[in-house]
This record gives structure tokens, C-alpha cells and sequence, in this order.
């Protein structure tokens, strides 16, 4: 299940593209929403479908099981030619002549009793079916908020890109500016060049955050396995100050919460209920087995002087049988059919407790997570805010020749790192409101 390394995966997209980018034609325009690329994941995803199958065939097993209860029945008709000395199945005398001769039957058998092992099987399959349908859904959670996570960075390579684009813009204001001054003599040509310097890393990070750009948008393509050329820009989302209805609650209490409908959580539980009714179907074997049967059967012979449906008419004869089979050396493999059940099911246990503990210490972090970015969010806006009078004075002190070109760089460019900073912080903010309305059982993607 998603591990959730979401901070990580964040931060190693974003600073790599933090000194880069510009918005580019592609993205002009909004298409495709959240919503639009979780639904067609869905949809489209091999992972997802291929888990949709194994609901279906779990559905399959469980309706053969219940359809195990119906009695067998068949039915045949046979014929056969005769040559040399054999017995008429009619007169059951031996003739040494050549005749065809034939039979017809129906008949049916039941199992009456065996330990309730078919009851047993029966609920041992329906609570499988169950326990797929909660993997499946479990999987599409997982495509869901990997989705989720896709969708974040293409929107935060975006607005990088768009920011860096502003950046390159009043890079070149000023280089223009100081080639006119450098020019004249004004200012230093160490100025000068450093200006030139600060744009042509302004362009090669545009390059890099292209690049990151692009291969967000790849994954997120890859996550609705759908071509490239088919995604299309994606949609704006809301970035007002996010609320959670997570966010105010405890780590136990959302824990609670997640334990009533996650569906890996019951999944593992009906898994359980499977593994348990596993040994009562193989303790079945140690019962006697009581069958009953019956059925029609009639003859036919070329000899006779009446015709075939005369025949199996007045040949008919009908059965009724009774068996029951005790099972004697077949105890010591029963015992180990029994003994693979009880490590199922302590496998089954094990199983659940270690994805319980994995998802509270997932919701766990993922709070912390959200309380964090919270806070670091706050931080960046007002470092942002800081460092915008600081450019401002540098600016101006820069613009009068009070400052060198390296008082003035290193101010841009703290400050451009500052808003890098804040459009990452926003987005980390963002996903974790999701993830902890996941949690909580209300994420809207509205």
C-alpha cells in the first residue's frame, strides 16, 4: 500500500526546478481537471481493471460454491453393433448373430451430508468475494492518491515555470538597462557582466524546469495510461487558505475514523473470516460422507419385434442408492489440510495487524505532515514579504550606485527563492489537506 514518502517526493521535484521556468504556449488554457484525471485513471488504468477482475472472479468461485448444493444430474444414450457370440441386453441370452443394441439413463446424485463442508465453502467464498472487493477499492485509493500526487507537481512545475518566466523578464529590463549604462561608463563592468551572468542561468534553469515539467506531465499521463499528446494542460485548483475537516481532529481519532471504511483495513479483516472458515472446510474431511442417488435407465435390442421407444418404454427401470464412505487412512492428510488452514489464518492475522499498524502510522505522519506545512507556510509568506522591501531597497540603492551588482544579485535572488519557496509551500500544504481528508473519509475533489 502508498507508503506516502509525499514531502520527499515534493521537495526533490521542486528545489530541483526552484531556479528555473516560463509558462510556454502548451499551457495556455485549462482542461483537464482532478476530477478528470482521477476518472479516467480509473478507467483506464491497467491495475485498476486488473483488480476488477479478481472481484469478478471471486464473485465466480463463490456462485460455483453455492451451486455445488444443486444435485448433479446427467443423462446419455448409447448404441452399440454387435458381431459373433454376445449377449442380448434384452433376453440377457447369448446369440451368435450380428444386432445393435443400445441403452438410455438419467441419473442424479447428492451429497447429504459431510461435515457442513459446502455451507462452510460457501461462506468461506463469499467472504473472499468481499475481501477483493475491498482490495480493489483499495487499489483505485491508491491510483487515486497517486493521482493526486501527479496532478500537484505538473501544477507546481506550472506556476514555477510561470514565476521564472517574470524572473527572466526583469533580468533582461536590467541587463538592457546596465548595456546602456555600461555603455556610457557608468557602472562597473563587473556590474555589467554580472547581469549578463544572472540572465544566462536564468535561461539554462529554464531548460531544467521544462524538463521537470515534462515529465510530470509524462507520469500523470502514464497514471491515466493514456499517449502524452492526448493529456492536455490541466485545470487550476482553488488555492485559497486550504481547510481540512482532519486538520482540528487527533491522530486517534482520525485513526478511528480511517478504521471504519479504509479499504485495505477490510480487506484484511474479511481475509480473516476466509482464513477461518478454511479450517472448518478442511475439518470437513474428517466426517463420514452420505450420498444418496437415483435415476431411469432402459435397453434396446435390433432382436426384439418392437420399436426403439416401444423398447424404453416397457425396459424401463428406475434406482434409488444410498452410499457412505468413512474415511479411514485419509485422517493423516486431512490433519495436514487442517494444520496449512490454522497457518492461513494466523498469516491472515499477522497480515492484518502489520496493514493496521502501517496506516496508523501513516495518518500519524501524515498530520504531522499537515501541521507542518501549516506552519511553514506562514514562515514563507512572511519571509516573502520580508524579502520584498529588501529587494526594494536593494533596488533602489543598486539603481543610485550605493550597492554593487553582488549586493544586489544575491537580494533578487533570495527573494525569487522566497516565492519559489511559497508556491512549494502552498502546494505541500494543498496535498496534505487531501491525504487527511482521505483519512477522515471526506476528501472532495469539487
Amino acid at each position: 500500500m502508498y507508503k506516502y514518502p509525499i514531502l520527499k517526493i515534493v521537495l526533490a521535484l521542486c528545489y530541483c526546478m526552484a531556479a528555473a521556468g516560463a509558462r510556454g504556449q502548451e499551457l495556455t488554457g485549462d482542461s483537464l481537471s482532478l476530477s478528470d484525471c482521477i476518472r479516467l485513471a480509473l478507467k483506464n488504468s491497467y491495475i485498476a481493471q486488473s483488480a476488477n477482475l479478481g472481484t469478478r472472479l471471486a464473485r465466480i468461485d463463490h456462485q460455483e460454491s453455492r451451486q455445488s448444493l444443486i444435485p448433479g444430474v446427467s443423462m446419455g444414450v448409447g448404441h452399440n453393433l454387435s458381431q459373433g457370440r454376445s449377449i442380448d441386453l434384452v433376453t440377457n441370452q447369448y446369440i451368435n448373430q450380428n444386432f445393435s443394441s443400445g441403452n438410455q439413463y438419467i441419473s442424479g446424485s447428492v451429497t447429504l451430508f459431510r461435515g457442513l463442508e459446502a455451507l462452510n465453502r460457501i461462506r468461506q467464498q463469499a467472504a473472499a468475494g468481499k475481501a477483493a472487493a475491498f482490495e480493489e477499492q483499495a487499489v483505485k485509493d491508491q491510483l487515486m492518491l497517486d493521482v493526486i500526487l501527479a496532478y500537484m507537481q505538473v501544477l507546481t512545475a506550472r506556476d514555477m515555470w510561470a514565476q521564472t518566466e517574470k524572473r527572466i523578464e526583469l533580468t533582461k529590463q536590467q541587463v538592457k538597462r546596465a548595456t546602456d549604462l555600461h555603455s556610457s561608463g557608468v557602472i562597473p563592468p563587473s556590474d555589467f557582466y554580472d547581469l549578463k551572468g544572472q540572465l544566462a542561468g536564468d535561461l539554462n534553469a529554464l531548460n531544467e524546469i521544462r524538463k521537470a515539467h515534462m515529465e510530470a506531465r509524462i507520469n500523470l499521463a502514464r497514471l491515466m495510461n493514456i499517449p502524452y499528446e492526448q493529456a492536455g494542460p490541466v485545470a487550476s485548483i482553488s488555492l485559497e487558505v486550504p481547510r481540512s475537516a482532519a486538520a482540528a481532529l487527533a491522530p486517534s481519532e482520525v485513526q478511528e475514523n480511517a478504521a471504519l471504511w479504509l479499504p485495505s483495513l477490510k480487506a484484511a479483516e474479511w481475509r480473516i473470516a476466509q482464513a477461518q472458515d478454511g479450517i472448518r472446510v478442511a475439518r470437513a474431511g474428517h466426517s463420514p460422507r452420505l450420498t444418496m442417488g437415483g435415476g431411469f435407465q432402459s435397453t434396446y435390442s435390433s432382436n426384439s419385434s418392437l420399436g426403439y421407444f416401444e423398447q424404453a418404454k416397457n425396459n424401463l427401470g428406475r434406482y434409488l442408492s444410498f452410499g457412505l464412505t468413512i474415511p479411514l487412512t485419509d485422517h493423516i492428510l486431512i490433519r495436514n489440510n487442517v494444520a496449512r488452514a490454522r497457518i492461513n489464518l494466523e498469516d491472515a492475522g499477522y497480515r492484518a495487524r502489520n496493514t493496521e499498524l502501517e496506516w496508523q502510522s501513516t495518518i500519524t505522519q501524515t498530520l504531522f505532515n499537515l501541521e507542518l506545512a501549516k506552519e511553514n507556510y506562514h514562515n514563507l509568506t512572511e519571509r516573502e514579504e520580508n524579502l520584498q522591501e529588501s529587494f526594494r531597497i536593494a533596488t533602489a540603492r543598486f539603481q543610485a550606485g550605493d550597492i554593487n551588482s553582488v549586493l544586489f544579485l544575491t537580494a533578487k535572488n533570495n527573494l525569487e527563492q522566497a516565492m519559489a519557496d511559497k508556491i512549494i509551500g502552498r502546494y505541500q500544504w494543498t496535498l496534505q489537506q487531501y491525504f487527511a481528508d482521505y483519512f477522515n473519509g471526506k476528501l472532495s475533489l469539487q
